[in-house]
């Protein structure tokens, strides 16, 4: 029971109800159609722009991504998570020495 394999494209036009060929296919089936078939591969951007980057430049994009979270907090919220940094980094140079 073998058979030509399908285009994955085609598979999931047909599925979305697109034409395939010289028919036309609306903006919101080709976007659907690119979302599914972008997915194929899994999740593996993240990993593999991270392994490509170097130490010095993940630390500025992670600073720049903790600066703009923290934009989005009170000031008490701030507070309350420095503080909490500062007690763990106390309580672990305590431990060490």
């Amino acid at each position: 029971m073998g058979g030509a394999k399908k285009n994955p494209a085609a598979v999931v036009l047909g599925q979305l109800g697109g034409t395939r060929g010289k028919g036309k296919v609306s903006k919101e089936v080709r976007r659907a159609a690119a979302s599914i078939l972008g997915r194929q591969g899994g999740l593996k951007g993240g990993k593999a722009r991270a392994a490509a980057l170097s130490a010095e430049e993940r630390s500025a994009i992670s600073s720049k991504a903790g600066k703009a979270r923290m934009k989005t907090l009170t000031a008490k919220r701030r507070r309350e998570i420095a503080r909490l940094a500062i007690k763990t980094r106390w309580d672990r140079a305590k431990a060490a020495g």
